[in-house]
């Protein structure tokens, strides 16, 4: 999908002549991350080969906020005050920073899972002023569809994130939206406070569910965070699902997630859109992915003492832990 999207883009540049000509706005393109999430720099490198299709790579300055609300403030406000030609954000809480210091120049967000909720976008069919982009939003029936497939016998799923989270807060009102009347499923939803013990709040997920879920959250799936949730589920035998990249061979037994480095690429299109075709930026339909990437970890599964049924075996996109024999 990936190369078809990058052929269609050269062709469309060489179409409009954009290979022999520059852009009609003249200056740097900032790449802003807010962190260095694993979905959000996969979707970089997607955007770095689009820059490099539409000869654009040599004006693409890439800046790390590193979480540091005052260097974001900084970078943001230096780069409006040049200005450059366009800011591309990369997650959530990158989109909302650019949205809100980059009044007078185009704004490209890509791995931003819910806009709308977040702020960011007024609706999916623009989201109004300097600002365009595409989410790494999934089908919430889909996904669980797929959880449910990996564990039959699931009838309570537990979540686990940490409080104040725009990106796991969107993914958990979806999910809870997409099973409402559900008579036989439910999510029981546990947050993890600043003050809160995670081993404690895991316990409490454990005793009310048959499956935890780790959503995209980056507090918890930093390293040490991370091994403890696997540890912990795993002596208890408890499966754990995953919408986060980072859980892919963590200890997942299931991981739902989309395709963040075609999102990066999608995210150059619109550049392209707006700097070269003169495209109003907030007129732009907010992009999504028509379908998700499954992986399987049949070693995860191994070690709790299940099997994954096979018809989801041979539909998942990439199977980790297959034993040699």
């Amino acid at each position: 999908m990936r190369a078809f999207f990058l052929w269609v883009l050269l062709c469309s540049c060489w179409n409009l002549g954009l290979a022999q000509s520059p852009p009609v706005r003249e200056g740097t393109i900032l790449a802003f991350l807010w962190h260095d999430s694993p979905n959000d720099l996969k979707a970089l490198e997607g955007f770095r080969q689009g820059m490099e299709v539409l000869g654009l790579a040599r004006r693409l300055e890439v800046a790390h906020a590193k979480r540091d609300p005052k260097a974001a403030a900084e970078i943001l406000t230096a780069a409006a005050a040049e200005p450059v030609a366009l800011c591309a954000a990369f997650g959530t809480e990158s989109a909302r920073l650019a949205r809100a210091h980059m009044k007078n120049v185009p704004v490209v967000f890509t791995a931003v899972t819910n806009p709308v909720l977040s702020g960011i976008a007024r609706g999916w069919k623009g989201a109004g002023g300097n600002v365009a982009g595409n989410s790494n939003w999934l089908d919430r029936r889909a996904m669980l569809k797929a959880f449910r497939e990996a564990i039959p016998e699931m009838r309570r799923l537990a979540v686990i994130r940490t409080a104040g989270n725009a990106v796991s807060d969107a993914e958990v009102v979806e999910a809870k939206a997409a099973v409402s009347g559900m008579k036989d499923f439910d999510i029981v939803d546990v947050v993890v406070g600043k003050s809160d013990d995670l081993g404690a709040k895991l316990d409490e997920a454990f005793a009310k569910a048959d499956a935890l879920w780790l959503p995209i959250d980056f507090q918890l799936y930093q390293e040490e965070p991370l091994r403890l949730i696997m540890e912990s589920a795993r002596a208890r035998r408890i499966p754990v699902v995953s919408s986060t990249l980072k859980a892919a061979g963590a200890g997942a037994l299931i991981v739902v997630t989309v395709d963040y480095e075609l999102l990066g690429l999608k995210a150059a299109g619109l550049v392209k859109r707006i700097l070269k075709d003169g495209a109003s930026p907030g007129d732009l339909p907010i992009g999504r992915l028509k379908s998700a990437e499954i992986y399987v970890d049949l070693g995860a599964a191994r070690l709790i003492g299940r099997q994954v049924p096979l018809d989801l075996v041979f539909r998942a996109h990439r199977i980790l832990g297959v034993e040699t024999r």
